[in-house]
């Protein structure tokens, strides 16, 4: 039989759990004010794109990310893999442009313009156009887990570019954990978005 103290124990409960959150979505606003004044007062494109990456993957607690822009080439769109950083591994970085196709993680996104958040870059489901490229990891020794890849797109809402974010680590304690849905901003959310069990 439930007593008063059972509900005031799960009452409690619940209102720590609330504060907890509370916290964490005033950390996060506080950091992106904080990146949209350093941002604002860049001029140099590349310590700007560098200054993207390094941010975004601070407050989503990644170990990794890489960066990519959209180009008009004759022969279609492409996405220009403009910048890495890993915090495991060193990256011997090359430019090269890929496809903005769906064969790719990062051109699936470009195209259809949402999020992707998968649990595991290796255990996709079935029916996915794209796959994960593991040619790094198979050079380096990395294991990519959690990935969140996020359009980034213009103040008018046009794609310029896509943002992948690997590796989320829990803050207390560095064990890998997934990327939480409420990190996907809600204009690059869809209902079609795949997501990995």
């Amino acid at each position: 039989m439930k007593t008063k103290g059972d509900a005031l124990s799960r009452a409690r409960a619940r209102a720590r759990a609330l504060d907890a959150r509370l916290r964490v979505a005033e950390e996060r606003l506080e950091a992106l004010n904080r990146i949209g004044i350093a941002l604002s007062a860049e001029r140099d494109v590349d310590a700007l794109l560098t200054k993207i990456l390094t941010e975004a993957r601070r407050f989503s607690g990644s170990e990794a990310g890489s960066l990519y822009l959209l180009e008009e080439h004759p022969d279609g769109r492409r996405l220009r893999f403009k910048l890495a950083q890993n915090d495991a591994v060193s990256v011997s970085f090359t430019e090269r442009t890929v496809g903005a196709d769906e064969t790719s993680l990062a051109g699936w996104v470009a195209v259809h313009g949402v999020s992707l958040v998968l649990a595991d870059a290796y255990a996709l489901p079935a029916d996915s156009p794209f796959r994960h490229n593991d040619a790094f990891d198979r050079a380096t020794g990395f294991r990519t887990r959690a990935v969140l890849v996020v359009p980034m797109k213009d103040h008018q809402g046009e794609l310029v570019g896509v943002l992948q974010l690997m590796n989320r680590k829990r803050p207390s304690d560095g064990t890998p954990e997934p990327y939480p849905e409420d990190l996907v901003p809600s204009s690059c959310r869809s209902p079609r978005r795949p997501r990995s069990a």
